[in-house]
């Protein structure tokens, strides 16, 4: 506890400002001290040494060359007391501790000292030299300074001595004693303490030191409670507020303002921090706002996704009833939604509809254009339109209520389930493929139509082309060929051909998987930006037969030979073949007997089908249009003189057949029987 205490005021504002002022104050102390210090030092330094050469200058007034010349020699002691006597109070009034003379020999190498003027020991701390006396010493590195003034280079010096066992700490100040020619006869040396400037120095430093201290303290003292009014405080206030809104995200109780302190920075930062919370704050309330509104689109998004999803076929297999052929189709959204689309369905039992189909875009309004084509494609196929019919109805539908300027590429055909023959359409779609059992495959080639929603009147062209047993139809939208790697390359046509080649045995399903697979190991991570979509059909034969006959009653006995012979593969009850003769004479006689009436002689197709447990019987002629389901019933009750001429035929076929149907397509009269086991 008293560990995490002391952490805690180490840690804290007030301690760190406190210390760190002291610091600076101490190092400022110091180093003004240290500056004063060098600055007085060096000042009454000057002040000695100036009054030390006047003081040596006066000695010259009395002490010549020649005098000195003696002085050494130990003559004229008598005047030398004499000039003592007259200097000796002026020494004392000056500091002055000795005077003497400085004679060095002629290779610098020893020194004559003599004495002019001892002042009283108990200043100075030496001896008192006896007046007149000679002393030889030997040279210290300094002493050059006396070479110099002998030889003229110098017109006076300094040196400075500290304290040792036999003198106190001194100073020196040396000026050359000429003779009257001009000749150095030696050095005239003042010697003065040190004591009271260090004295006056020491003094100077305790008085620094001090007031710098004294400063300090007042400076700290008011520094803190100016810091923890006008900074701590606020700090902490900030700091707390900080700490309660990341805690809690709600407004303050009391908001921070610009009043929280005379610092302009503090203030400012109190009211940034304000101005954060209640941008934060409106920014949460935007966001849950946008997030809630997110989660309602992606809620939307969803049911769009699942409605799209249900509008297309979904359940496979799709006709488990029907082994001629077989489908599967996959539609993968770039987005939640896509605006590929693909479709199947009978047009009626012996004709399929495939279709797929690429809007311009993606998402929503791709999604919604994408329908509401299906569905009118549809219509225009369910009503009995040619492919290329059917896109034109759609396109000139689109046209005229295209504000948003979309449009689709289209690729429609319809299977003859007996025969495996297609008629097609494409309008600006990819080509779809054709597979082979032997492995090969092929591009179905043919001319590609206008897009639809581009423009109105647009016509398109049928083409055909014949799925053999075994074949297999792949239909896609470019997201296949165009999905791209990392490095910007297409998965491309050329590998979709030859990924099909390798699948020619596979189910639909199994080769659409397959080819997700490879796109998919393709593309890797890469983001893919187009919706990919796939339908594969495989056509395992109609198990039919076709014929076409001469439009004349005579070709009768040919017609029921055929049709007995292929029904008999199935049905072995007389009853049943008979009732299905009577049915298919009817028929064929009416058709040859009125199709081409007054025009040129024609044919009469007659297609057969085994469809699981029922036989279909589809008569195709180029004859004038008749409906004969549209004429009214004969009344049977009647006996035959009161009934009109004509009818009964049709009549019977409608109860001997378990179903009749009459469509007029592409100038043909097409009327199927269908009769059950």
């Amino acid at each position: 506890m008293a560990k995490s205490k002391a952490k805690r005021i180490h840690n804290s504002l007030v301690f760190n400002i406190v210390v760190s002022t002291t610091i600076l104050l101490v190092i400022f102390g110091v180093i003004t001290a240290a500056i004063g210090y060098s600055k007085f030092n060096d000042t009454l330094t000057t002040r000695y040494n100036e009054s030390a050469f006047a003081t040596a200058t006066t000695v010259t007034q009395f002490v010549t060359g020649e005098d000195a010349d003696a002085y050494l020699a130990g003559d004229k002691l008598d005047e030398h007391a004499q000039k003592t006597a007259l200097l000796k109070q002026f020494c004392e009034n000056q500091g002055v501790y000795i005077v003497y003379i400085i004679r060095p020999l002629e290779e610098y190498d020893y020194h004559k000292y003599t004495s002019i003027i001892n002042c009283p020991s108990d200043r100075s701390g030496y001896t008192p030299w006896e007046l007149g006396s000679v002393w030889e010493q030997k040279s210290s590195d300094y002493w050059g300074v006396y070479q110099d003034l002998m030889e003229g280079k110098l017109e006076r010096a300094t040196v400075t001595r500290e304290r040792t066992a036999s003198a106190p700490a001194h100073i020196n100040s040396l000026i050359p004693l000429k003779r009257q020619d001009g000749t150095v006869a030696g050095i005239i040396c003042v010697q003065q303490s040190m004591d009271l400037l260090h004295k006056w120095g020491n003094s100077y430093a305790i008085i620094i030191s001090v007031t710098t201290a004294l400063l300090a303290l007042v400076v700290i003292t008011a520094y803190v409670f100016i810091a923890k009014d006008q900074f701590v405080k606020p700090i902490r206030t900030i700091m707390d507020e900080a700490q309660r809104f990341a805690t809690h995200n709600s407004a303050p109780d009391v908001p921070l303002d610009g009043n929280i302190s005379r610092i302009s920075e503090i203030s400012a930062l109190a009211q940034a921090m304000a101005t954060m919370e209640t941008a934060t704050l409106e920014y949460i309330d935007h966001l849950s706002d946008a997030i809630a509104e997110k989660q309602k689109i992606g809620a939307e998004l969803d049911i769009a996704k699942q409605i799209q999803e249900g509008s297309l076929p979904s359940r496979f297999p799709a006709f488990p009833d029907r082994k001629e052929f077989d489908l599967y189709g996959i539609m993968n959204p770039a987005k939640q939604v896509g605006g590929d689309f693909y479709d199947f369905f009978l047009v009626d039992p012996d004709h399929l509809a495939v279709m797929i189909g690429d809007v311009s875009g993606k998402g929503v309004p791709a999604a919604l254009f994408m329908m509401v084509t299906k569905i009118l494609l549809n219509e225009g196929v369910t009503s009995g339109l040619s492919p290329a019919d059917a896109m034109a109805f759609v396109n000139d539908r689109i046209c005229s209520h295209n504000q948003a300027e979309m449009f689709v590429t289209i690729w429609l055909g319809i299977v003859e389930i007996s025969t495996g023959k297609v008629i097609a359409s494409n309008a600006g779609h990819d080509q779809p493929i054709l597979t082979h059992p032997d492995g090969s495959a092929e591009f179905v080639k043919a001319k590609r139509g206008v897009i639809v929603g581009a423009m109105e009147g647009v016509k398109y062209t049928n083409f055909e082309f014949t799925m053999k047993r075994g074949d297999k139809l792949f239909l896609y939208t470019d997201g296949v060929p165009e999905a791209t790697d990392g490095e910007q390359k297409m998965f491309g046509l050329d590998a979709t051909l030859e990924a099909l080649k390798t699948l020619a045995g596979n189910t639909p399903q199994a080769t659409v998987e397959d080819v997700v697979a490879r796109v998919g190991a393709f593309v890797g991570e890469a983001p893919q930006f187009d919706d990919m979509t796939m339908l594969c059909m495989s056509y395992q034969g109609g198990g039919g037969e076709t014929r076409t006959f001469a439009a004349d009653p005579k070709e009768l006995d040919d017609v029921n030979a055929f049709v007995e012979g292929f029904a008999s593969q199935k049905a072995d009850s007389p009853k049943w073949l008979m009732q299905l003769g009577v049915a298919v004479e009817e028929i064929f006689v009416n058709v040859a007997s009125y199709a081409y009436l007054g025009r040129q002689a024609g044919d009469v197709v007659v297609k057969l089908q085994w469809i699981e447990d029922k036989l279909s019987i589809t008569f195709q002629d180029h004859g004038k249009p008749y409906n004969p389901l549209a004429a009214k019933e004969p009344d049977v009750t009647l006996s035959a003189e009161e009934r009109k001429e004509g009818g009964l035929g049709v009549y019977m076929t409608k109860r001997l057949v378990d179903d009749v149907r009459y469509d007029y397509v592409d100038g043909q009269n097409i009327l199927i029987l269908e009769k059950k086991l």
